[in-house]
């Protein structure tokens, strides 16, 4: 049974935790990363939050980059709007920081969200060159 989220905070709990990977993990040859890949997923799907589960993660070394799979307990029209632009804003500045994957470690972070019913909602997107911006 998941959570329930009282309707006047269902705008706030819809929060995207992106799991780090150690720099040493990402700085190597990718062999670090896909074990990780590799341990993770043995652990899901699992609730990160009380909006959001983890369903999968991929690692694509070929093309640098980290996909987190997540689903989310609500529907569109339970978030406000522009709810999409706001958290690319959030995932490019999380990404970019002083410790960001795309701004340190020069990978491209996704995250794939999907709805209660597995409907795609929004790809979010952070690559190195968001950063330089």
């Amino acid at each position: 049974m998941r959570v329930q989220i009282p309707p006047l905070r269902r705008i706030g709990a819809f929060v995207f935790l992106s799991l780090a990977l150690s720099a040493a993990a990402m700085a190597g040859d990718c062999d670090e990363a896909l074990r990780f890949e590799e341990e993770i997923n043995r652990t899901l799907p699992r609730d990160i939050d009380a909006a959001t589960e983890l369903v999968q993660v991929r690692v694509n070394c070929a093309t640098r980059t980290l996909s987190y799979i997540k689903r989310i307990f609500l529907f569109p029209d339970e978030m406000a709007p522009g709810w999409q632009e706001r958290k690319q804003r959030q995932f490019v500045q999380l990404h970019c920081n002083a410790r960001g994957l795309a701004s340190v470690q020069g990978w491209t972070v996704r995250d794939e969200v999907f709805d209660p019913d597995y409907n795609h909602l929004v790809t979010l997107r952070a690559a190195p060159a968001d950063c330089r911006n």
